[in-house]
């Protein structure tokens, strides 16, 4: 890679890592997702065995996307049922990775999933 393009993938890292919380819920959240792959939000807080509560996920989620750090997408129904609709599926993307990588004093060793 030549050097400014490095630099600009270095600064466009740092930004999206930027003013993170240390909340436990994030980090929950993106461990989760790094440990199973693709998820519902109701398997996130099943997951969680409790420390989730359905009334802040989707809040989390929605923060954690906009940081980038997961993405989400609409499930596809093969048998849609009238008035069904989709579920949205969350994964963590490389940044996510990178941040739980790269934030080893962050991560809760007492999780128990």
């Amino acid at each position: 890679m030549k050097p400014n393009l490095v630099n600009k993938v270095k600064e466009v890292i740092a930004n999206a890592l930027r003013n993170i919380s240390p909340d436990r819920k994030y980090q929950t959240i993106l461990e989760l997702l790094s440990k199973n792959g693709e998820m519902y939000g109701l398997d996130i807080i099943e997951q969680s065995k409790g420390f989730l509560k359905m009334g802040s996920v989707y809040v989390y989620l929605a923060r954690l996307e906009k940081k980038c750090l997961i993405i989400s997408r609409l499930e596809h129904l093969e048998n849609k049922t009238e008035g069904q609709k989709p579920r949205r599926l969350y994964k963590l993307t490389d940044f996510g990775e990178i941040y739980l990588i790269s934030n080893p004093g962050r991560q809760y060793a007492n999780n128990k999933f």
